[in-house]
C-alpha cells in the first residue's frame, strides 16, 4: 500500500534495443522525469541543470546480479 502523497513505478529497460549489457556495464548514468499535468510541474529523480537527456549530469543506476 502506498503512503498518501507518494507514487511507485515499475520500469522496463530494454537492454537490447539501448546497446547495453547489464553484465558488463554495472553502473550507467540514469535519468527519469516525470510530469504531473494537474500541477504543472515536471520533476525529476535527479536533477541535470538542463535537459532530462543530460543524463550525463544526472544520476546513476547500478545493476547487482
Amino acid at each position: 500500500n502506498p503512503e498518501a502523497g507518494r507514487w511507485t513505478v515499475e520500469i522496463r529497460i530494454p537492454f537490447g534495443a539501448i546497446g547495453l549489457d547489464p553484465a558488463v556495464h554495472h553502473r550507467v548514468p540514469f535519468s527519469l522525469s516525470v510530469r504531473k499535468a494537474v500541477d504543472n510541474l515536471w520533476l525529476m529523480w535527479e536533477g541535470t541543470r538542463g535537459h532530462t537527456y543530460d543524463v550525463g549530469d544526472a544520476g546513476f543506476i547500478e545493476f547487482a546480479w
